[in-house]
């Protein structure tokens, strides 16, 4: 059985109750939670009580104004001194808009893998450091380099022909970073049989919401 002896007049806005419904009996909290997501919560809330941890999840709740929304929840189990659970000590958090963008976030990286899987183009995305975080089959085989020999390695950092041209291709890229401007890259060394490879690379900015390079 579950109460709310203190809950701070806000728990409206984040979960859709008033905090004298609940300082009985907690029912009118889980009615609101979605019914997918109350068998996940309630074991969170056990899990917590038997091993003694701090409880920390997110669920949905339908907000009687705001709709659908999502909810984190942090609390700190309270002991008595045999060492039963008697309660929490927590906070409730409103975390739709974080939630939304991370779905939009990861739909946005679906939809680029979907677009460069198979594209006939070598393709490569770096963070700040100049770290690969994505190669593309094309780019591995015209490299004949596996991507696990190359994510999270800056260009400097692969050994191999190309490394003698490594400082030159990042100086390039810084420039790109610093400038936000697209940057045309041609390149071309010699191979392990000795023949002579041309690469033309663009490349081209991300930026971020704040609208600085990523």
């Amino acid at each position: 059985r579950y109460t709310l002896p203190f809950a701070s007049a806000s728990i409206y806005d984040v979960h859709g109750v008033k905090a004298s419904q609940v300082y009985a009996d907690a029912g009118a909290l889980w009615q609101n939670v979605l019914s997918d997501d109350r068998p996940a919560l309630m074991l969170a809330f056990e899990r917590s009580a038997n091993k003694l941890e701090i409880l920390e999840t997110d669920y949905r709740i339908l907000h009687p104004v705001k709709g659908e929304r999502w909810v984190h929840v942090r609390a700190l189990p309270l002991l008595e001194d045999d060492g039963i659970t008697t309660g929490w000590h927590g906070f409730m958090y409103d975390v739709t808009e974080a939630r939304l963008n991370e779905d939009s976030e990861r739909r946005r990286q679906e939809e680029f893998r979907a677009l460069v899987e198979g594209a006939p183009d070598a393709v490569v995305r770096y963070d700040r450091e100049l770290r690969r975080v994505y190669v593309n089959p094309e780019w591995e085989r015209i490299n004949r380099i596996p991507a696990t020999d190359v994510l999270g390695k800056a260009p400097s950092e692969i050994s191999g022909v190309v490394a003698p041209f490594a400082p030159e291709y990042e100086a390039q890229l810084h420039k790109v970073l610093d400038t936000g401007k697209p940057e045309l890259i041609l390149l071309n060394w010699r191979d392990v049989n000795g023949e002579p490879v041309y690469f033309e690379m663009r490349a081209v900015p991300e930026f971020d919401k704040q609208g600085k390079v990523a």
